[in-house]
């Protein structure tokens, strides 16, 4: 102890003033701008059982926008998240742009928030009242906020996912309509268990963490989980992830019925289809579903 403390004193009187310490969590700018900037049709318009409706890209005077792994809708009004605790709020319009744009970070959350893995954020949850639930990996923590993000109301460490990989923490976070959550790890397993680990909770993960029960789920070969939302029907859609070198992605949508989710169990998806080119191919982390027509939903 006494040499390591000795160590420590002296590679900081070697450094001098030239250490600032850790970097800033970058912050998106005061004026928000956003552009959703239509993609062109692909040349085939299905694959499996998805059939392509329409595809937008953002595009942002901010350089810093951008890296968004979560995102939640309600109706018409859009939440987007970044892996930096930064969001960004706007209404799609008729004509398929955004409208009201708004800029902000989150309020609270795990640390101090000055360094960006304090504000690892990876999964959102929006519910009726507007209340927001979001998912840290790093910290492997849920946090529950006020509707807008206006304040920090709750906040917990799941003992079930606090030995989960830095990287591997809750990447999804979804509430099913029966008032249950469930967190899906990137990268996390049990011990000695196939697949991927989850967790489902009883209730509120941020105010009930320890009503909590483990199962697995098994993506297809080489893929991910990346996210996952709820259907108008209760049931599941997973969005998977594969990532390929030197910086390709191929993305996958499987089904789950929410009955399949029990302690224990190994939960496979039923694949509607693939994202794959000729459609835009991107490091997809996000997913919603929304329904117009009573035989279909958008994803």
């Amino acid at each position: 102890m006494w040499v390591r403390t000795i160590f420590v004193i002296v590679a900081v009187l070697l450094l001098g003033t030239s250490y600032a310490g850790p970097t800033r969590l970058p912050l998106f700018g005061p004026v928000p701008t956003l552009r959703l900037v239509a993609e062109a049709a692909p040349t085939i318009r299905t694959s499996g059982r998805l059939t392509w409706l329409a595809g937008a890209r953002i595009e942002s005077d901010d350089p810093l926008v951008g890296g968004f792994s979560a995102l939640a809708a309600r109706g018409r009004h859009f939440t987007l998240l970044n892996d930096g605790g930064n969001f960004v709020r706007f209404d799609l319009g008729a004509g398929g742009g955004a409208r009201g744009v708004r800029f902000g970070e989150l309020p609270d959350g795990p640390g101090t928030g000055w360094e960006k893995r304090d504000r690892d954020s990876e999964s959102l949850i929006v519910g009726e009242d507007g209340t927001m639930w979001v998912g840290f990996e790093r910290a492997n923590a849920v946090w529950r906020y006020a509707p807008g993000f206006a304040r920090a109301e709750a906040w917990a460490r799941p003992p079930t996912m606090r030995r989960w990989d830095a990287n591997g923490g809750p990447e999804s976070l979804v509430r099913l309509r029966d008032g249950r959550f469930v967190a899906f790890s990137e990268e996390s397993r049990w011990r000695g268990q196939p697949g991927l680990a989850a967790v489902l909770f009883a209730g509120d993960p941020a105010e009930a963490p320890r009503l909590a029960a483990r199962f697995s789920y098994l993506p297809a070969p080489g893929f991910a989980v990346a996210d996952a939302a709820t259907l108008p029907n209760g049931d599941l859609i997973v969005l998977e992830r594969r990532w390929l070198l030197p910086l390709r992605f191929r993305s996958r949508l499987a089904l789950v019925k929410p009955g399949a989710l029990k302690p224990g169990a190994l939960v496979r998806g039923i694949e509607l289809g693939r994202i794959v080119a000729p459609w835009p191919t991107e490091n997809y982390e996000g997913v919603v579903a929304t329904r117009d027509d009573p035989a279909e939903f958008d994803a």
